[in-house]
């Protein structure tokens, strides 16, 4: 068990920024070249070509759709667990113990927007007073100890409507569509981050809220980690003791914020914590790994883990992917991972427009989860062939089953 110290404790997310991402076109690239390597010359040669003319968005469009036509005849690359340097890093990551997992950064560690009130910001980044109890707190920084092997996922429908329970319930729904998901916010107290009693194993029983929704009629419940960073940061300490809810078919684990303006050690923090996070709750049942990266390196590190415990299914969170670019990298991202697990079920969430939609429908064995038909149903509202937002009937159930 993790030993969780006072850094656990921390508001992480305060204050925090993100933005659009300077990164992004050169780890599209990675992603791209990467599936190059496994397609056959002549579409390697032309991926290439089109990167080096910087047409990147036709070069994205080439490499799925040739990587979903031949997957089955590509070859496997076997991925490197040795991270590229980054020749322009700079000169205080040649004395950073982590190095060998980050790569380097020009700007090393420096968080621009530093208030030097070290450790008690939501960021993790060299110069904080705490450093060593977060060390503790998630065992390191690596990937190679976590071996909890992910048992099999249960079938679901290829879209997963995310609808509050007493919604669910109330509106008369939940026996007419094949699986439901909710949200953390449901299964755990905001202010604790402990589970509610009754999604535990010792509350799950007559008249608990598992057991209501399976009464009226739900045959498969998913619970959604994607939360923001402060309902995560208070999540974790309970999530550490292994105090894990039940009741669920499956649990899409949480994923703590890759921000492209953190330190890098804030990133490998993000993605230790995360992947952590998710070998915990794949002793209590089925979990989907939830993956971050800043970096393609950071991502192959969590696909040789997922290779070696054997996960049949990978969940990204598209909720704030702003801008093409990013969307970009996204898919080239989700093809490579099917370079690397030609066979993993991918779990989307939060894509609600028609073209994002009919992007992920290029690739098979896609399950997207999206809340959007939920909150417009609170509005009576639906959405149309086109997926825009319109008027509805009265009725909010009615309203949510038309979108779906």
């Amino acid at each position: 068990m993790i030993e969780v110290g006072p850094a656990a404790e921390l508001e992480l997310g305060r204050g925090r920024r993100g933005g659009s991402s300077s990164s992004s076109s050169r780890t599209t690239r990675e992603f791209l070249l990467g599936i190059a390597g496994g397609l056959p010359a002549a579409l390697a040669e032309l991926v290439e070509q089109l990167l080096a003319e910087e047409e990147e968005a036709v070069a994205v469009s080439v490499a799925v759709a040739a990587l979903t036509r031949l997957r089955a005849r590509a070859r496997r690359r076997p991925l490197k667990s040795e991270v590229a340097l980054d020749p322009q890093r700079a000169a205080a990551c040649n004395r950073c113990p982590e190095l060998a997992r980050c790569g380097g950064d020009v700007e090393g560690c420096r968080w621009r927007w530093c208030r030097r009130s070290c450790g008690s910001c939501g960021v993790r980044c060299p110069a904080r007073t705490d450093l060593a109890a977060w060390q503790q707190d998630v065992g390191g920084l690596g990937l190679e100890d976590l071996a909890t092997a992910f048992p099999p996922v249960p079938q679901l429908p290829p879209l997963v409507p995310v609808v509050e329970s007493n919604e669910l319930l109330r509106w008369g729904v939940s026996g007419e569509w094949p699986a439901w998901a909710l949200s953390l916010a449901d299964a755990y107290s905001k202010r604790t981050g402990s589970p509610w009693s009754t999604w535990t194993v010792a509350g799950c029983g007559r008249g608990s809220p598992a057991e209501r929704l399976r009464e009226a009629g739900v045959r498969r419940l998913v619970l959604t980690g994607v939360m923001n960073d402060q309902r995560l940061a208070a999540l974790w300490p309970a999530l550490a003791r292994r105090r894990l809810v039940a009741g669920f078919d499956l649990v899409l684990a949480p994923a703590w914020s890759v921000y492209d303006l953190d330190p890098r050690l804030e990133h490998l923090f993000a993605i230790r914590q995360s992947a952590l996070g998710a070998d915990l709750m794949a002793g209590g049942g089925p979990v989907v790994p939830t993956l971050n990266w800043y970096r393609k390196h950071d991502l192959d590190r969590q696909l040789i883990w997922l290779q070696r415990t054997r996960a049949a299914a990978v969940a990204v969170d598209c909720s704030t992917l702003p801008g093409a670019q990013r969307w970009r990298e996204l898919r080239s991202a989700l093809a490579y991972i099917r370079t690397v697990l030609p066979a993993v079920e991918l779990h989307v969430y939060g894509v609600s427009s028609a073209e994002r939609v009919e992007d992920l429908a290029l690739f098979d064995r896609v399950v997207l989860y999206s809340a959007r038909p939920a909150a417009l149903a609170r509005t009576r509202q639906i959405l149309d062939g086109d997926l825009h937002p319109r008027c509805g009937p009265e009725d909010p159930g009615l309203c949510l089953l038309t979108s779906l």
